[in-house]
């Protein structure tokens, strides 16, 4: 709510001047820093996100969102989630409105969960409670297992197992608990936004409803329907792991395992059920199947705990670990391989659909790799004669620590060629010679000739952004390149295609360790920055612009992702903008960065009674760099030129050469100079490069107060 200085702001009274309402980028810049006075009021929304102005004055609003992304140090760990976080953006990356790519899309974001629930069951069924629950020595190193010395469980291979479904299960609950949480506070937080499309739809919102319409961050619903989906076939890979691992030590210890085989074929059953209710898009019995799910896991669990099991333990992993994990991987390659072929033949211009997809299952296969042989590892220290694993990982595993490896060197060897090339264009004089005109002031010694070089570093590395797209499929056309290469040298010296994936040789082993130590550490440094991101403005500038574009989407691929912000601060400005004009005021809505991306998405919805007063001013806007070239559905120069049209016109882009992040959008472009000038005092150093930094100074009030005078007067 509104502090109580609010209320020397008078909200209702008619603005007969223009308004510029001030939207900021990543960085959750303060209103303080957006207003340029010391002691803002606040006139609307909360703690959260709100709208203020100087005590003194009506002309200059500011929207500040940041508290929606970066107030809690603790929002940190949604980076864990970066997998499925980037499987749904890849979904709005389709220029596509086609079913076919859309379903695929979400059946391997369906898999990108498996893989997560199935990690979990591996290490809580499997390292804890079978291998390390059946050692004394091990139970006796860890005093959190020490439950297990009980002899209804020391004895009882089956009943430790129950124990161990506490991970995934737990990992579920927790997946679900979030869920329902952001839904509550994003999806369904405003609901009296005002737009021209308020068409209710109850089939899959990824072909009926675009940016202009109610539903697009009103998705609550649709949203549950395909998170229900995710959780039976969560439910169903737990279930099917457990059975599958029961039944592998019955039938070894001569025991009748029926019992098992139904709750593996019923698991089997309920996922493709759970496949079916996602391809569909969320219709269908998805809650029910849900519900299945929970029961078939309980009875399960129950049926285990209560009824005597086989009493010896079986040498190595539990059930054959390999054979799911390859399964599951298997799969997803297919699938990735089916919409590259659906969108060749449909003749799209991006593949980034899959690669995007391609990163998901690849960060997902690293974190799982590194931390469960990390776990392993850790369980079994010293617990038997050296070389001599005393807790048995899959060989699976191996080959997803060397290939997340792998992954790292193609990211590295991609960044030196950038450098590489970088360093030629920086170095070559007809460049420095085609900045240094814009400078003729300057004196060229050696500070001014460095500072000439800095401008144009400043400028190829801006330039670079465009070459994003192309990078990240050279990078991933990298690494399938090697591993085709690596797995034709091991078919053709092993002998055998099938031996080829089979069991690593000793010699490439020594290279696990490294691999998985980095696949393990790796989450934790991203999460260590984000957190350090949420602290200093000018980190979270540096490292904030992707986890904002991949969570600015609703969740209509992969339900799990992170809550999406615009889902609030979309239909927040919508609201504010209807207040505001609704008094009379004539308003030059003014977006920075991703600030510019809202401003847009809310634009394109609002009314014409409402868009007939406003005018847009954007900066070190992303619009056409990186949103128009990722997801050209949404913000492609069609859009792009229907949101002009659609407000008159009233647009004008500032952009500088320097900024790696903003840059043209197609429309009205006006190229703010950077630096403005080598003009300097005697002593002074020589001006900055302001690059992404907000956009300020008697260009910009210009640009104001031209797009003020064309909006029509009532």
């Amino acid at each position: 709510m509104a502090s109580g200085e609010a209320k020397t702001v008078d909200r209702q009274r008619a603005l007969a001047a223009p308004v510029e309402l001030r939207v900021h980028g990543v960085g959750g810049t303060t209103p303080e820093i957006l207003l340029s006075h010391p002691h803002p009021v606040q006139v609307a929304g909360d703690d959260t996100a709100g709208f203020y102005r100087a005590p003194d004055s009506d002309a200059v609003e500011a929207y500040s969102w940041g508290g929606i992304t970066s107030r809690a140090g603790s929002r940190a760990l949604w980076l864990l989630l970066l997998p499925f976080a980037l499987a749904n953006a890849a979904g709005f990356m389709l220029a596509t409105q086609a079913r076919l790519p859309k379903a695929l899309l979400r059946l391997l974001s369906l898999a990108v969960t498996a893989m997560a629930v199935l990690w979990a069951t591996g290490v809580g069924l499997d390292l804890f409670a079978y291998q390390c629950g059946g050692q004394p020595i091990c139970v006796a190193r860890h005093w959190w297992l020490t439950f297990f010395r009980n002899p209804f469980f020391s004895s009882q291979p089956l009943r430790r197992m129950v124990i161990g479904l506490l991970l995934p299960v737990g990992l579920i609950v927790l997946w679900r608990l979030a869920s329902q949480f952001t839904r509550t506070r994003y999806e369904e937080a405003f609901d009296s936004e005002p737009v021209e499309s308020t068409a209710i739809f109850e089939g899959d919102l990824a072909i009926a409803a675009s940016l202009p319409h109610y539903q697009f961050w009103h998705s609550a619903s649709f949203t549950t329907r395909l998170a229900s989906a995710h959780f039976a076939t969560a439910t169903s890979v737990v279930v099917a792991a457990f059975s599958l691992a029961s039944s592998r030590l019955r039938r070894a210890a001569g025991l009748e395992a029926t019992f098992d085989r139904v709750a593996f074929f019923a698991a089997i059953v309920l996922a493709v059920v759970a496949a079916v209710i996602t391809i569909a898009a969320g219709r269908g019995p998805g809650r029910f199947v849900a519900n299945l799910g929970w029961l078939l896991l309980g009875v399960t669990a129950v049926v285990n705990l209560l009824r005597a099991g086989p009493t010896a333990q079986l040498a190595g992993e539990l059930f054959g670990y390999s054979r799911p994990a390859l399964l599951v991987g298997l799969m997803s390659v297919g699938l990735a391989v089916a919409l590259m072929v659906v969108l060749v033949s449909s003749g799209t211009e991006t593949f980034l659909p899959v690669a995007t997809t391609a990163l998901a299952m690849w960060a997902m296969v690293s974190l799982q790799a590194g931390s469960h042989v990390r776990i392993a590892d850790w369980l079994g220290d010293r617990l038997a004669a050296p070389g001599t694993p005393a807790i048995a990982y899959s060989f699976a595993y191996d080959w997803f620590a060397l290939a997340s490896l792998g992954l790292i060197l193609a990211l590295l060897l991609t960044a030196l060629m950038a450098f590489l090339v970088l360093r030629r264009r920086v170095m070559r004089p007809e460049a420095v010679e085609s900045v240094a005109q814009n400078y003729p002031d300057l004196i060229r010694d050696n500070e001014g000739t460095a500072w000439i070089r800095r401008v144009v570093r400043a400028r190829a590395l801006a330039g670079y952004t465009d070459q994003a797209a192309s990078a990240l499929l050279a990078m991933l056309s990298l690494v399938l390149v090697g591993a085709i290469a690596f797995y034709g040298v091991r078919a053709f010296t092993s002998g055998s295609p099938l031996e080829a994936i089979g069991p690593m040789p000793t010699a490439w082993k020594s290279l696990v360790p490294a691999a998985s130590w980095i696949g393990s550490l790796l989450p934790l440094a991203a999460m260590g920055l984000m957190y350090r991101s949420f602290r200093d403005p000018g980190t979270r500038r540096r490292v904030g612009v992707l986890w904002d574009i991949l969570t600015f989407w609703p969740r209509w691929y992969h339900p799990l992702a992170p809550p999406p912000y615009s889902a609030r601060a979309v239909p927040e400005l919508g609201i504010r903008l209807a207040r505001l004009t609704g008094e009379g005021a004539r308003v030059v809505i003014s977006g920075h960065s991703q600030g510019s991306v809202l401003v847009a998405a809310s634009l394109l919805r609002l009314p014409a009674a409402i868009r007939s007063r406003v005018a847009l001013l954007t900066h070190g806007s992303p619009l056409g760099r990186l949103y128009g070239k990722f997801f050209p559905a949404y913000f492609g120069e069609v859009r792009l030129s229907a949101l002009a049209e659609r407000i008159g016109n009233r647009w004008t882009n500032l952009f500088r050469a320097t900024d790696p992040i903003g840059g043209r959008v197609g429309i009205n472009d006006v190229e703010v100079p950077d630096p403005a000038s080598s003009m300097r005092q005697a002593g002074d150093p020589l001006p900055p490069i302001n690059g992404h930094t907000f956009y300020r100074g008697p260009g910009v009030e210009a640009a104001v107060a031209e797009l003020a005078t064309g909006i029509g007067a009532t």
